[in-house]
């Protein structure tokens, strides 16, 4: 590729993050990918309020102790997730997210949302791994703010073994330390509201602070223990979310903790319990360092997944090389891009929007629309498959990379430059063996078994074509 076109290859596509519904026999929510976060939600008709002044519920911080009066802390609501999975079943919506950490290279974040179609209830699993080298010592919380407009809400802090303190407007904050009992809750006059269930092993403190504002109330805070994480080592958190007509005697049924807590407690959890007042909280945001040499490029994702081609400059053909996925402005060298060399291009995997079977043999059918840069089905059950762009790095000199032989990519017929990307279902007799269906400018269609240089688009159709995902 001549020099003057390597301009086209760093520009990423520019998309408007936007937040998505979700909707089953008892949940109507929204859901944000920036933070992982929900915005809005009615159980069983009846709404919550979930955000105050900007601020959504279950917002997290990763946090890491530097000494005895100082913890560092990420704040993840400034970051984007990148939506995993989107499942539908009779019995329940899960929403997984995943995310790179930038202030604490080699962790990986997973936060999984499963909503019950047939009771109300959810839970809230995070799931923390440690992709790097060294040992990573980290804690997590969580912010929530649950409750009920235009009503009195009464709030259920913890204490002691088997009581609760109830409060309504009369106290600036609450907080306990390791309590015996790990939840918070929230009710009406009617004894009618939520209860947040939290792991009793890893609770290091729960916190109620009040908000400002026309709707008042206060939050609902979770702390974990901090603990190291070996490479290579998971650390599993769940909470469970439960709305109840019976708030009381959800709380009653709450088991004190039976083991001790292990791990070290969070400096700003100590802060909060005022053993250690004058202790302080950094928020850091990263600053991951980018390769000597590199080229950012960007596809767009196809219903399966394809092979693209990008044709490298003369000067580092030889050299070895690496491909990350880009997250959040940065490579994520625990996602590598498979790839193979072919003369002057390099080939890249670029994974499907329908990794885990989505609509099967209704790929690409009229009612996938992009939204904000998602791919939405419009169709029951209404789903978001992922984001369409798939931005890459190509790492000059990093012997790394995920490279694969020739061998492993689609055959001749199969395989045209930025453009064959399904091939036939041999199945189905309108849809000849070895050939590719081929959409020209979206007008009229044809089987060929190969395309010339770059005009043919293809997808996977059932019984009509639709528009092929348009490259930036």
């Amino acid at each position: 590729m001549q020099k003057r076109h390597l301009l086209a290859f760093f520009l990423l596509m520019s998309v408007m993050l936007f937040a998505f519904e979700v909707k089953n026999a008892i949940f109507e929510l929204e859901l944000d990918p920036t933070g992982a976060t929900l915005n809005k939600l009615s159980v069983q008709g009846k709404k919550w309020c979930t955000g105050h002044e900007k601020q959504p519920s279950f917002d997290d911080q990763l946090g890491q102790n530097q000494n005895e009066n100082l913890q560092r802390i990420e704040y993840t609501k400034r970051l984007e997730f990148a939506l995993r999975e989107m499942t539908i079943s009779a019995a329940s919506t899960k929403v997984a997210f995943s995310l790179r950490s930038l202030a604490f290279p080699g962790i990986r974040l997973e936060k999984t949302y499963l909503f019950s179609a047939q009771k109300p209830e959810f839970t809230l699993r995070w799931e923390l791994t440690n992709t790097g080298e060294n040992p990573i010592a980290l804690s997590l919380n969580t912010r929530a703010l649950l409750f009920r407009e235009n009503m009195s809400n009464r709030y259920l802090h913890p204490q002691g073994a088997d009581a609760f303190k109830e409060f309504q407007a009369d106290e600036k904050y609450i907080f306990s330390q390791a309590p015996e009992r790990a939840f918070l809750a929230v009710r009406n006059d009617q004894n009618d509201g939520a209860v947040i269930l939290l792991p009793p092993e890893e609770t290091a403190g729960v916190l109620n602070w009040a908000l400002n504002g026309p709707f008042g109330g206060y939050t609902q805070e979770f702390f974990a223990m901090e603990k190291t994480l070996q490479p290579g080592e998971s650390r599993a958190i769940e909470i469970k979310v439960i709305f109840t007509s019976d708030v009381a005697g959800c709380v009653a049924s709450v088991a004190p903790r039976k083991a001790s807590l292990a791990g070290v407690l969070p400096v700003q959890v100590e802060r909060l319990s005022r053993t250690k007042p004058k202790a302080a909280i950094l928020g850091v945001k990263g600053n991951p360092r980018a390769p000597e040499k590199f080229i950012d490029v960007s596809f767009n994702r196809q219903f399966n997944d394809s092979w693209r081609s990008v044709r490298l400059p003369e000067d580092i053909r030889e050299l070895p090389l690496a491909v990350y996925q880009i997250e959040n402005g940065t490579h994520s060298v625990d996602r590598p891009v498979e790839f193979s060399r072919q003369g002057e291009y390099l080939m890249l995997k670029v994974p499907g929007l329908y990794p885990y079977g989505g609509m099967g043999l209704n790929n690409g059918r009229a009612w996938n629309v992009i939204e904000n840069g998602y791919l939405v089905q419009k169709s029951q059950p209404f789903m978001v498959y992922g984001k369409v762009a798939f931005p890459c790095r190509i790492a000059v000199n990093d012997a790394n990379g995920k490279e694969v032989k020739q061998e492993a990519l689609p055959a001749v017929g199969a395989l045209f430059t930025n453009s064959g990307f399904e091939r036939a279902n041999p199945q189905k007799s309108y849809q000849p063996e070895g050939c590719s269906f081929v959409g020209r400018k979206t007008i009229d269609t044809v089987w060929l078994e190969s395309a010339p240089g770059t005009e043919g688009r293809a997808l996977k159709v059932d019984t009509a074509f639709w528009d092929f995902i348009l490259e930036p």
